[in-house]
């Protein structure tokens, strides 16, 4: 590698704080983010719905600095889109799930998650000891104890002998680094039914960001690679929140989405 061919520290450091302070322009960014989700249906609409779920959560009202805008794209879909059947890659701990399911009542979700046994699930998210992974259990079992919702757990590469679509709405939140992210986006427009939704979490538009153990652009290269070869295919980016540190453009991380064609 050239030594000149990524910037040092000091000087990411510089560039960003100069972008923070003279190039962040909070009005122009809420106007361009509220245009793209304007595309979704009602804002206004959409974020009363959400308030109440949340609040009926435990939560405060939806604060675009401090939560993701996968949030408000699920009530936009909730009003304009009612989904029957729902897929979610990445379950966690399962209060998106619970979300979900409390916007789309009516809908099936099949939320997947890593079994205990794969060699992945305990690398991330404080689970390396059993107590940590019992009260991981635990937690998610709460969280999915709605009627309508299914827990698989199964590694995603397994994904299409297991979960047979086609699903109206698919949010992808699994791993973020290859090989995992492009066999999940794979997947997810083979289940989509034509016409469904697909959302992607923590894409990163940036050839630029730097690479870490849980987030890098790679998401966005194979959401490239898909757009290229589907004609007229449209991925808008949705800034994830709008705090100004998340406008740094090393660290712009995004909702995409994506709507599968009647015809694919």
């Amino acid at each position: 590698m050239h030594l000149f061919s990524r910037p040092s520290s000091w000087i990411r450091k510089l560039r960003k704080s100069l972008y923070l302070r003279f190039a962040y322009d909070r009005a122009a960014i809420d106007a361009e983010e509220d245009r793209k989700l304007a595309g979704f249906g009602d804002i206004q609409a959409a974020t009363r719905k959400l308030d109440s779920v949340l609040a009926a959560c435990g939560r405060g009202p939806y604060d675009p600095d401090r939560d993701s805008v996968h949030l408000l794209l699920w009530s936009l879909l909730s009003l304009r889109h009612p989904a029957r059947r729902i897929l979610e890659i990445g379950t966690f701990e399962g209060e998106g799930t619970r979300l979900l399911a409390r916007l789309f009542p009516s809908a099936d979700i099949t939320t997947v998650e890593l079994p205990d046994d794969d060699p992945l699930f305990r690398t991330f998210y404080r689970r390396s000891t059993e107590a940590e992974r019992e009260a991981f259990r635990i937690k998610q079992s709460r969280n999915l104890d709605f009627p309508n919702i299914r827990l698989l757990k199964a590694n995603s590469f397994f994904l299409p002998a297991l979960a047979h679509g086609p699903f109206d709405l698919i949010w992808v939140d699994g791993g973020h680094l290859y090989p995992e992210v492009a066999w999940d986006i794979c997947n997810a427009w083979h289940l989509a039914a034509p016409g469904g939704v697909i959302l992607f979490d923590d894409v990163l538009p940036d050839a630029e960001a730097r690479k870490t153990d849980l987030i890098s652009p790679e998401s966005f290269e194979a959401l490239e690679y898909l757009r290229a070869r589907v004609p007229g295919l449209a991925i808008p980016m949705f800034l994830k929140r709008r705090f100004p540190f998340r406008g740094d453009t090393l660290k712009r991380t995004c909702v995409a989405a994506l709507i599968k064609p009647l015809d694919a």
